[in-house]
């Protein structure tokens, strides 16, 4: 049975076969890109039946039935031309209209996947911003609450330490009126370092600090600084060593450095554990002047380093914390050194310690400037 039928001529009639059936049955998937659709069915289906007749007239089923129909068996090979020709030309005319209506739809689906990839990373980016937005509403709310808490505390010394000092009914001596005396001053004073902190960092954000380049004693400076916070490391017993090279000399802004010293300074002593040392240095390395402040105190982690370094946060939250300050300190050295065209470094171990270095461009004397 297969010997009757088989014939080489019948693989391109069946593979011919296939593509009108696919198109038919892919009809809808077709129904965007119809330019030459019908061209190509049509071509398509007349090659299928120059391909059958080509089958045909090689078998004895269609030997014969040549032989009813026209009278004679064997069929002019012009007809087959007649029929392969005009097939073959209709469907070259139906790709040459489908092709560009395939590419554009080629286009069109990249385009899409392209706006879908961008969709999905600004959905990415949402999801991040939200997160930072969170964390920022969250650090906002602890600051208030500190904040709230850091400022009535001072004041509530001051009103009532005065009131007392007011009443005439309460005798004091000089040296209890010394004592409210000095508590009253020492809480101004820490008013004065808090509302200070919050407006060196708005003029910092604004871009309204200036800066007065100067010829400075990096001992002499360094030396200022410590005694600024001697009252607190005396309460401590704190010991403060100033290992600056004698006769260094640097030309910087003289406010700006006070400021990264004290702050630097204030932040060891507050961290430090009672009976601990503060050791401060400078030193020449090549074009910078790095200054290096380290402690011995409660150190911190990788990411406590990195969290210190935000405006407001403060590793040690909530009112019952034992450390006092508004959480602006390294934001604000990051800052000033910033401006100064510098950059810190921070080194820390949980319960040993931390130093923190601040590298800043170095010249001996603003002469070379």
């Amino acid at each position: 049975m297969i010997v009757q039928i088989w014939h080489p001529s019948i693989l391109l009639f069946l593979t011919l076969a296939a593509v009108p059936v696919m198109l038919l049955r892919k009809r809808k998937a077709f129904a965007r890109i119809d330019n030459g659709f019908r061209f190509i069915l049509l071509g398509s289906l007349i090659l299928v039946l120059a391909s059958f007749v080509d089958y045909a007239k090689v078998m004895p089923w269609g030997i014969a039935a040549a032989d009813w129909a026209f009278g004679t068996p064997d069929l002019d090979p012009t007809w087959l031309i007649l029929l392969y020709a005009p097939g073959a030309i209709i469907l070259a005319a139906g790709l040459l209209s489908w092709l560009p209506a395939v590419h554009a739809v080629s286009v069109e689906v990249e385009r899409r996947k392209q706006a879908e990839d961008e969709l999905r990373a600004m959905f990415t980016e949402m999801r991040t911003l939200a997160v930072k937005a969170e964390e920022a509403n969250q650090a906002k709310a602890d600051f208030l609450a500190t904040m709230s808490h850091e400022l009535r505390t001072p004041l509530n010394a001051i009103i009532g330490f005065a009131e007392v000092m007011q009443l005439k009914d309460m005798s004091l001596d000089e040296s209890r009126r010394s004592e409210y005396v000095e508590i009253i001053r020492r809480s101004g004073h820490h008013l004065l370092d808090l509302i200070n902190d919050i407006l060196d960092l708005s003029r910092v954000d604004a871009g309204k600090l200036s800066v007065d380049m100067t010829d400075l004693n990096m001992q002499a400076v360094t030396a200022e600084c410590i005694s600024y916070i001697e009252p607190l490391a005396n309460r401590l017993g704190l010991k403060v060593e100033n290992d600056t090279e004698a006769g260094l000399t640097c030309c910087t802004d003289r406010r700006l450095l006070r400021q990264i010293l004290i702050n630097l300074l204030s932040n060891a002593a507050k961290f430090s554990n009672e009976g601990g040392t503060i050791r401060v240095s400078s030193e020449v390395r090549g074009r910078w002047l790095k200054i290096s402040v380290a402690d011995n105190g409660i150190g911190m982690t990788a990411d406590e380093a990195r969290r210190a370094r935000e405006p407001f946060v403060q590793i040690q939250t909530g009112l019952a914390r034992p450390v006092e300050g508004t959480g602006l300190g390294l934001a604000l050295v990051e800052r000033f050194a910033g401006i100064l065209g510098g950059r810190i470094e921070i080194e820390s171990e949980k319960d040993r310690g931390t130093t923190v270095s601040v590298y800043l461009p170095y010249r001996s004397d603003c002469v070379t400037i």
